[in-house]
Formats: structure tokens, C-alpha cells, sequence
């Protein structure tokens, strides 16, 4: 007879699925004093990604910053959702209404005329404050929250600011590489309560090579925030390289 746990690896034909190692390693990078105000008056760079949006879903923004002293990355999340999700998502009403209750989870009516305004607000502020790097401050899945690339070309930013980031294999080195940041206190966070329960929540599985954190093996929490993070891992990895090398060509070495 075999036995399994919620770790453990599923049986028959489904993909091995265990929970994503950085939850271990996810209260060690917890800054609950550091606020988004504290990233931008210390940060170098910032680039930000988004997840989500749909009635059933939690729409994710992802703000990474570096400190320009120390170097380390500096994380802070944003989650809406439409007011429906508490009845559209019965069986994770109570966490979901627990982070409503603490202020860190905001319900609206219209995600496009309540949630958008102040994306773009957060994006112009980053932007006033000359932090985005020069192309591809901004990703998002190709086939996801589409309307927010509107809502950003909108406010003056170009399609060059936004960049689409696929949730697939490409993603692998991010979600391998956030542990070992959380672990080496090179990545810290505000410890927001739904990234702790998302952190807590994701479930990996191994395709090939790659390991992955997906909503499908997650579910039924919504792990949209986590994977938000992982693309703004993503850029800031993007953005740091094109940085040095345009560094290298201007000075020729």
C-alpha cells in the first residue's frame, strides 16, 4: 500500500508535484517595517510584473527593486479582485475574505475602472521617480491582462516598456533561483499576508528539465502573485545584463 502526503508525488500519470522549496525560506526574507515608499526612496532600479485579472482571479502587480547600496532585491505586491471571486471561488472564500478584512486584498466592482487608475498611478510614480529601466520595465503573460498594456500605452509608456514573459519552461530559473536569494538574504519582501499564503500554497511540478509553480497544480489557491514575482525576477535579471552591457560598449570594454 502506498501513502502519500500534500508533498508528496502523485500517482499514475500526473506530473510529480511537491510544494515550491521557497516557502521554507520565505519568512527570511521578511521586512514587515519596509513599505513601497521605502523601496523607492532606496532602489536603483525597479521593474514591475502583473498576473491575472480575470472575475475569478486575483489581478497581481509585482514591484522588484534593487538597493543602490547594498544590492539586495526588494519585493512589494498589490492584489485585486473582483467582488464576484467570494462567490465564483466558494472553496477559498475564507482566506480570501481573511485578506480582505486586513486590508490586503481590495475588492471592486470593475477591475478596468477601479484597479487600473491606480496601476498606472504606482507605474507613473516609478517612473517619475526614474527608476524603470529604459525598455522592458513591464511584463505580463502574451495572453493575459491584455487591457493593462492599453491602460500603460495610454499613459505615454511605448510598447517597449512592456514586455510579455511566458509562464512556461522560461520561467524555471526563476523559481529556482528566489529560494536561494530568500536563503542568502539577497532578495527581501514585506512580508504581505497574500504572498505568505501564495508562498505557502504553490506546488511545483517537473517537466523535463524545468521545474515549475503553476495554477493548475496549486489550485485550489491562487498562486498569481508568486508567479508575478517570478517575472519581475525575470526582468530585473533582463535589465541588470542590458544594463552592463551597454555599460561595456560606452566604455569599450
Amino acid at each position: 500500500m502506498t501513502t502519500t502526503t500534500a508533498a508528496s508525488e502523485e500517482t499514475g500519470n500526473q506530473p510529480r508535484s511537491e510544494r515550491w522549496i521557497g516557502s521554507k525560506y520565505w519568512s527570511e526574507g521578511a521586512r514587515p517595517a519596509m513599505t513601497l515608499n521605502d523601496i523607492i526612496a532606496t532602489a536603483d532600479q525597479c521593474v514591475v510584473a502583473f498576473d491575472g485579472g480575470g472575475l475569478d482571479d486575483l489581478l497581481s502587480m509585482s514591484v522588484l527593486g534593487r538597493n543602490a547600496k547594498t544590492r539586495k532585491w526588494m519585493h512589494w505586491s498589490k492584489v485585486w479582485a473582483d467582488s464576484d471571486i467570494l462567490t465564483l471561488r466558494k472553496e477559498i472564500s475564507e482566506p480570501l475574505a481573511g485578506l480582505v478584512a486586513e486590508g490586503d486584498l481590495t475588492l471592486v466592482n470593475d477591475l478596468e475602472a477601479e484597479a487600473f487608475p491606480a496601476i498606472v498611478g504606482l507605474c507613473d510614480q516609478l517612473r517619475q521617480a526614474q527608476l524603470l529601466p529604459d525598455e522592458g520595465g513591464f511584463g505580463m503573460p502574451p495572453d493575459g491582462v491584455s487591457t493593462i498594456v492599453d491602460a500603460l500605452i495610454d499613459a505615454d509608456f511605448t510598447d517597449d516598456d512592456i514586455w510579455g514573459i511566458s509562464q512556461g519552461w522560461r520561467m524555471n530559473w526563476a523559481v529556482e533561483l528566489t529560494p536561494v536569494k530568500l536563503k542568502n538574504d539577497s532578495l527581501r519582501h514585506c512580508d504581505q499576508p497574500h504572498m505568505r499564503w501564495c508562498a505557502s500554497e504553490a506546488k511545483t511540478e517537473r517537466r523535463g528539465n524545468s521545474l515549475l509553480v503553476t495554477k493548475e497544480r496549486s489550485a485550489p489557491a491562487l498562486v498569481g502573485p508568486l508567479l508575478a514575482l517570478f517575472s519581475s525576477v525575470l526582468l530585473m535579471n533582463r535589465a541588470l545584463v542590458s544594463g552592463e552591457q551597454r555599460q561595456a560598449e560606452h566604455t569599450g570594454k
